[in-house]
């Protein structure tokens, strides 16, 4: 997965380090067989975490922006708002599997054979849950995919 700032990058490592050190001080990973899949698990998590985080955060700072952005009249802030809220149901009713996918895909430009590497799917498993999820949203705009 490509994360644009090295900062971010170091955060999230550290941060899986930690809870893989943690985790075997703990004793909750006892045969060094499963320490790449579990190393693989906790990465994939915290990913995950960064994802939802830096949505929110975006979702934010584009509420704010919007909000205060003196070249769109009323009208248009309205319906720009209610699409936007359409939108937002339509996503809030994926699975995290699926939003993942299309997140890894739009928002980070990943092929889905990257995608499928970087979550532990096949390919077509992860184009086809895109696909999916693409349809769901379609539907709640009355659009035929």
């Amino acid at each position: 997965m490509k994360i644009n700032y090295d900062s971010d990058s170091e955060d999230i490592c550290q941060d899986v380090m930690e809870a893989v050190f943690k985790a075997v001080q703990e004793g909750k990973v006892n045969d060094p067989e499963k320490l790449p899949s579990f190393i693989s698990s906790v990465c994939n998590n915290k990913i995950a975490d960064w994802i939802r985080h830096k949505y929110r955060r975006k979702e934010i700072q584009s509420y704010v922006s919007e909000i205060y952005d003196p070249n769109q009249d009323t009208l248009e802030k309205l319906i720009d708002n209610e699409q936007r809220n359409h939108l937002d149901h339509a996503l809030r009713k994926l699975n995290f599997r699926e939003k993942k996918i299309l997140y890894l895909h739009y928002f980070h430009n990943l092929d889905f054979e990257r995608i499928a590497s970087v979550i532990d799917l096949k390919p077509s498993t992860a184009r086809k849950t895109a696909e999916r999820a693409r349809k769901k949203i379609a539907k709640k705009f009355n659009i035929n995919y």
